[in-house]
This record gives structure tokens, sequence and C-alpha cells, in this order.
């Protein structure tokens, strides 16, 4: 398993992506910053850079960058052939989905993280953090920053579920586009209609991001934080395996 994640690491760094990827996003988040200085920002009631902060994470620009990542990540894998070489050295099904997974969850909970911080640091520089910075607002970056990355990376393992059912670039693409689509129209129809449906989707890693801003969390709502993201991935990583298992690889 160690040795898989260490060649997941170094096909990471020999792939380049990461750095096209972060720079995709510090352009895309700059680009909505400006956007919305320019288009929201009032005379008097600037977009102050605390506010900016807390309602980036509930932009669903960065999970297009994740469905790109997913495709060219571990969708190339089964075009390129290297899990099937995998295979043919010994390695075991699961321990190949849980290496690729642990580096590709990782990579893009930081990678969804980069994007409320650039775009709070520009309204920052231009209008203020909206507060007196002090060590309680460092602990509150710290604390969204941090229950952010949790749930990112929940909300990624669904992505790696994705490029083990569609097992190529373009389909693992596509699917990981419509997900947020699908999820936000399925919560905003049949989610107010059934209200056991919609009690699922509150609870979901996308939901969650809402609540992680509030400036006071109780201890029932962090535990919740992680039961998602714990259960998200658990059943992420069931379904890659079924689906895995089920897959002739020739």
């Amino acid at each position: 398993m160690f040795n898989l994640i260490k060649t997941e690491l170094f096909k990471l760094r020999r792939q380049k992506i990461i750095i096209v990827l972060v720079m995709v996003v510090m352009a895309i988040s700059a680009f909505s910053a400006y956007s919305e200085i320019n288009l929201l920002t009032e005379p008097g009631n600037p977009v102050r850079g605390r506010d900016s902060f807390a309602n980036a994470f509930q932009d669903i620009f960065m999970l297009f960058v994740i469905a790109a990542f997913s495709g060219f990540y571990i969708g190339s894998d089964f075009s390129n052939r290297t899990i099937q070489a995998e295979l043919s050295k010994g390695h075991r099904r699961l321990d190949i989905i849980f290496s690729k997974a642990f580096v590709f969850c990782i990579s893009a909970g930081f990678i969804m993280l980069l994007y409320p911080v650039t775009v709070c640091l520009i309204h920052t520089i231009k209008f203020g953090w909206g507060d007196l910075f002090n060590m309680q607002e460092v602990l509150y970056l710290l604390r969204v920053s941090f229950l952010g990355i949790v749930l990112n990376i929940g909300t990624a393992s669904i992505y790696v579920c994705f490029a083990f059912l569609c097992k190529d670039i373009p389909k693992t693409i596509c699917v990981c586009f419509a997900f947020p689509i699908l999820f936000s129209v399925i919560d905003s129809t049949i989610g107010k209609k059934i209200d056991l449906v919609g009690r699922l989707f509150e609870y979901s890693t996308l939901s969650q991001l809402k609540y992680i801003v509030n400036d006071n969390l109780s201890i029932s709502t962090i535990l919740i934080v992680f039961l998602s993201s714990c259960i998200t991935i658990f059943i992420s990583i069931t379904l890659s395996g079924y689906f895995f298992s089920n897959t002739e690889i020739k």
C-alpha cells in the first residue's frame, strides 16, 4: 500500500497537473473576486474579506475543476493501461483504489481550499478583513479551512467512485461535471417536496459547507461534519471496489 501511494505521488508530480490546476483555480478566483467587486460592491458597503471567505465555500466552480482532475488523474490510468500494469505486478484491487483515492482526495481538498483563500485575500487587500483581525479571527480561519478540507475530501471521494465507474477520461469528466448540477436540481425540487430526501441532502458534504462558516459551532455540528465526510468516503470507496471488482481488465 505504502509503495503504491509513493507511486501515485510520483505520478502526480510527473504529470504536473497540480501546477496547471493551481493556475486555473487562481485565475478563476481572481476573476470571481474582481467580478464580485464590480457587480456586488455598493458605496459604503463593500464585500469584506471575511464575508467573501465564507461565501466562497458554497461556490460550485471548484467542483468543475476537480471533475477535470478526476478524469486526467484516475480516468487516464484506465486509458494508458497503468491499472492493468499494477494488477499484473500483483497489487490487490482494493489497495489500488485506496492509494489513488488517498492521493486524489487529499490533493483535491487543498485545491478547493485555494479558491476561498484567494478570493478572501483579494477582497481583504481591497476593502479590509471586515473586523478586528486578532487571534480569534485566525482561529476562525483555521477552523473553517480545516473543516472545509474535511468536507471537500468527502466530496472528492464521490468523484473517485465516478472514475472507477466510467473508466476513461471523457466519461469521467462528463459525469463529474454533471454531479453538482444534478445535486442542486434534485435538492431544490425533490428535496423540498420529500422530507426524507431533503434531510439526506442536508447532511451531505456539499450542504454542510454552509454551516462551517458560522461564528459559533456546536460540538454536534462538528460531529456531523466528520460523520458526513466519513460516511461519504466509506460508501464511495465501497462502490468503487464493487465497480472495479466487476471490471474485466484486459
